[in-house]
């Protein structure tokens, strides 16, 4: 039976899914561009591999007070971003490095002028895209000919057309059967999610009340050996950029400047029309 098909999970069969595992090791840029490869753009692979880098805790979010001065009397609220505990021993894929090499292991940074300048090193959405698709291993689901080359399109093959509706299938699916699963079965909820990892910002109702049914559940570990202990379930449970309004003050941040920069105005961007993965 097709996934997309689908309506409810039974909590025996869920962990077996194919589409599951696939995800597992899909890191969320690459769900994206499989999902929507043309609709989506530098902004959008920004958020998604912040948020995963943070999920992960190789970079933390968070609200910082400061005195702009050391005359000022009054604290301010700025969100910043560090360094995070996996810092030093993740190994991130080059398409992340565009992140990663302006944060160090010392230093905090201001959230928004931190995104300014890893924009303004960002190569073209074509070159990025390319990075990511190469990264992790995706080519043989994209079509590559001449005239996409020359228009800078992607368009995923018959191959990546089954593998987008099994993910999305998956996604909907579990989505859709979220609430249930939390409410009779916390752990097994717990466990896929944290096998999802970052691709759980594509679950349109894993909502603050559900991510406190879980936070009482004693949970242990997942059971796939796969995984490092920087994967385990705890930042499901720890993570405030997860459970607090700061993600959507962060969200936010995101919108402003989906709206408002204008990619085109770089100027002298890094022109590529080799789409060869190889």
């Amino acid at each position: 039976m097709k996934l997309q098909t689908q309506k409810s999970f039974d909590p025996k069969d869920i962990l077996n899914d194919a589409a599951l595992f696939m995800l597992s090791d899909l890191k969320p840029a690459g769900t994206q561009l499989l999902l929507s490869p043309n609709k989506t753009d530098q902004i959008d692979l920004l958020k998604l591999t912040l948020f995963d880098l943070a999920l992960k805790q190789v970079v933390v979010i968070k609200r910082k007070s400061k005195r702009m001065h050391p005359n000022d009397p009054y604290e301010r609220e700025f969100i910043v971003i560090e360094s995070g505990k996996n810092y030093t021993k993740y190994v991130p894929s080059r398409y992340e490095c565009y992140i990663l090499d302006h944060i160090d292991n010392e230093s905090y940074f201001y959230f928004k002028q931190l995104l300014q300048e890893i924009i303004d090193a960002f190569p073209s959405e074509y070159v990025l895209k390319k990075h990511i698709v190469k990264d992790l291993a995706l080519p043989e689901f994209f079509s590559i000919n001449f005239f996409f080359r020359l228009t800078n399109l992607m368009r995923i093959n018959r191959s990546g057309q089954s593998l987008r509706a099994d993910l999305k299938g998956f996604l909907d699916s579990f989505d859709a059967s979220l609430a249930d699963l939390i409410e009779h079965d916390p752990k097994e909820a717990v466990e896929v999610l944290t096998l999802l990892q970052g691709n759980i910002f594509f679950l349109k109702n894993l909502k603050f009340e559900l991510i406190e049914k879980l936070k009482v559940t004693k949970i242990n570990t997942v059971s796939s050996s796969r995984f490092d202990d920087w994967i385990w379930a705890d930042f499901l449970l720890d993570s405030e950029l997860l459970y607090s309004d700061l993600l959507f003050e962060v969200n936010d941040i995101f919108e402003e400047l989906d709206t408002s920069f204008d990619f085109d105005t770089l100027g002298d961007w890094d022109i590529d029309v080799d789409f060869d993965f190889h």
